[in-house]
Formats: structure tokens, C-alpha cells, sequence
């Protein structure tokens, strides 16, 4: 029997003074291309072109804006993609068009012409493409492109919709070997060689987090430093559609923050040293990379240490949605609360330390820990 997924694209379409203008957001669906109907929605406003012709990208992601790398998505499995049809809710006017064509890897595809359907006139409200096909491969990256020229009167703020068949029923499903999983460690070599026969990576970097508190001795009331921030963490796929499997990757992985110390005059605690990076294959992307935390704050004789922040996530370059499925940020330690030991920030990458306590009467109590090292895991797939 054969399988075949529709795949339903929504966006709507703002015209203003200007021209057409699209941003990404909006509403969810999305997810893979693989598996039960999927839906998106998009809301797309204008953003002040100065012309009267403008490209944008949509696929399934949830985005859509005139980067096409940054909507595409990949598949996994090898499928033919036919009969395109799009509809929208008004003509879009006479001599005005919108031509929406399928691409793989920012490349028009079809055979034997593009997979294309266009939109256009004062009265058409539907196209569809039910002759060309497109087979795709396990580096595919696909989008749908939507290219406007309002040549005529502006059009009236309406939604587009298409939906395109995915077949895999004839595809040959890829034999996989066990997937190997590397722990990279802080203090270990600085270079991840690609094991033989892979054919993609995923790749996860763990920040460092800060060290637990200082406190001061000699005060009154039991108090505590506070806890260290944890370290941020970002995955990204490496395979063929996001840069060619290199033999052998660099990377540096940092230490956590050294723990405050406890006496009338206390060292503070250490920020985590620095980054976690994995240097990816330029010019695709450039690297996978997870931020340190701070430390906790220093108990004073008479108040409580704060929490050190968590870490801020990496900004994204060079990624889309499917290349870069996780990117969290780190959460703040604990503040202290007196005899009790302040707990590090534990979401994300590596925890913070926790934080030093005093008893009442100012005696140093429990010492503060440092913050969690910096690592990397590295899963290698074979087909």
C-alpha cells in the first residue's frame, strides 16, 4: 500500500503601501515531514519593502521569512514529492502573481520541469502542479518558495494554502549500524575524529557552571553563600545538508567555577572559565557553542548570598530549526537562606556549585563546591 503524507502549508499574506513583506512567526504545527498530516500556520506582516516583487520561504517548521535556509528542513527518509496545489481566499488581482515552487537545497526541483504552481490574475484563486515530481535524497533540505510580483492594484490581506503528497512507499528504508557515543570530557583531547562510515553526527555542548558561594565567619546569624549558575546547552545535527562530515573536529571544553571560600575575608566564587565549543565544517556553520554561569554571591556577616545567572543561550547563526534542535539556557542558582546550603542551578549544562554556610554564631560550617565541568557528547549514525 502506498504511503503518502499531506502536507499542509498555511500563510497568510499582508500587502501594505510598499510592498509585500513577510517575517517569520506565528502560529505552531511543524515538526518532520515524516509521519500523519502535518499543519502550520503563519502570520506574515509587511516589514517596509521599497519594491514590488518579494521572495519568502515556508515549509513546516513554523517560520517563514526570505532566508531560505532558515525555513528549510531536512527529510529522513527518501520519498517523491507530487501534486502541489495552492489555493488562496481572493484573487490576487490582475497583473499581479504568486508563483510557489518546491526546493531542495535552494535549488528549484521537478521533473521534468520545476514542481511549481502560479497564482494569478482578477479572478484565478487556485493553482496546482500535478505533473512534475520530485525524488528526494537523505541530504535533502526542502522549502517551498512563494515569489510574488504585484504589478497591478495591491492585492487584499488573504491566506495561502498548499499541501504537496510525500511518498515514501517505494523508498528503500536505510540500514543503520549502533549509533557510538562519545563523552568528551573537560581535560581530554582537543580533537573528535569522525569514525568510519558515518553519515551524520549529533552533537551537544554543555557549559560550565559557577562555583557555589563564599560566606563570612564571625557574624551573628547563620547564613549561606549562594548557590553557582549552570552552564547553557546547544545541539546541532551535522550531516550532508548542513556541511560535509569532516574527518576529525576541534574543540575545547572549559572548567567550572572555582567554589567561594569561607572566613572573614572569603574569596568569591569563580564564574565558569569560558565557553564549551565544538568547531563545526565552515561555510555551513561555524560552531556549536554552550555558555558559562556565574558564580553565587558572598554571604556577608549579616546577609545571604544570591544566586549566581544561569547562562544565556548561544545565539543562532548558521542554523535552521532542524539543525539545531535544542538550545536551552542555564538556570540561576539558589539564593542562600541561612543554615541551609544553597543548591547550583542544575537545568541545561553543567550545575553550579553549591553555596558555603556559617552557623549561627558565624562559624564556617559547610564548605561551598565548585561549579560542574564543561562536556561534549558526540552521537555518530551509520546507513
Amino acid at each position: 500500500m502506498r504511503k503518502i503524507v499531506n502536507l499542509i502549508l498555511l500563510v497568510a499574506l499582508a500587502f501594505a503601501v510598499g510592498g509585500w513583506g513577510m517575517t517569520g512567526g506565528g502560529g505552531g504545527g511543524g515538526g518532520s515531514v515524516n509521519g500523519p498530516v502535518q499543519t502550520a500556520t503563519w502570520i506574515a506582516t509587511n516589514v517596509g519593502l521599497s519594491v514590488a516583487t518579494a521572495t519568502t520561504y515556508i515549509w513546516v517548521n513554523g517560520s517563514n521569512n526570505g532566508n531560505e535556509f532558515s525555513t528549510s528542513v531536512p527529510v529522513s527518509l527518501i520519498g517523491t514529492f507530487r501534486n502541489l496545489s495552492c489555493k488562496v481566499n481572493a484573487a490576487v488581482g490582475a497583473s499581479n502573481t504568486i508563483v510557489i515552487t518546491l526546493r531542495d537545497n535552494s535549488a528549484s526541483v521537478g521533473a521534468p520541469a520545476s514542481e511549481s504552481c502560479t497564482i494569478g490574475g482578477a479572478s484565478a484563486t487556485t493553482c496546482a502542479d500535478n505533473t512534475n515530481t520530485y525524488t528526494s535524497t537523505l541530504a535533502s533540505l526542502m522549502a517551498l518558495q512563494v515569489a510574488q510580483t504585484i504589478s497591478g492594484a495591491a492585492p487584499p490581506s488573504q491566506t495561502l494554502r498548499c499541501t504537496i503528497e510525500y511518498d515514501t512507499s517505494n523508498a528503500a528504508v536505510p540500514s543503520y549500524g549502533v549509533p557510538q557515543t562519545s563523552l568528551l570530557n573537560f581535560g581530554s583531547s582537543g580533537t573528535y575524529t569522525t569514525p568510519a562510515g558515518a553519515t551524520w553526527l549529533y552533537v551537544c555542548a554543555y557549559g560550565p557552571g559557577g562555583g557555589g558561594g563564599a560566606a563570612t565567619s564571625g557574624g551573628a546569624a547563620a547564613l549561606s553563600g549562594g548557590g553557582g549558575g549552570s552552564g547553557s546547552t546547544e545541539c546541532g545535527i551535522l550531516n550532508g545538508a548542513f556541511g560535509a562530515l569532516s574527518a576529525a573536529y576541534t574543540y575545547s571544553i572549559s572548567a567550572g567555577g572555582a567554589a567561594g571560600t569561607c572566613s572573614a575575608t572569603p574569596t568569591a566564587a569563580a564564574n565558569g572559565v569560558g565557553y564549551t565549543v565544538f568547531n563545526t565544517a565552515a561555510p555551513v556553520v561555524n560552531q556549536i557553542v554552550a555558555h558559562n554561569a556565574n558564580g553565587g554571591g558572598t554571604a556577608s556577616t549579616t546577609v545571604n548570598g544570591t544566586g549566581g545567572a544561569g547562562a544565556a543561550i548561544s545565539p543562532i547563526t548558521g542554523f535552521n530549526i532542524g539543525a539545531l534542535p535544542v538550545n536551552l539556557a542555564g538556570a540561576n542558582g539558589a539564593n542562600g537562606a541561612g543554615a541551609a546550603q544553597a543548591s547550583g542551578g542544575s537545568q541545561g549544562g553543567a550545575p553550579g556549585g553549591l553555596g558555603a554556610t556559617v552557623t549561627a554564631g558565624g562559624a564556617c560550617n559547610v564548605p561551598a563546591t565548585a561549579g560542574g565541568n564543561g562536556f561534549i557528547t558526540v552521537t555518530a549514525y551509520f546507513n
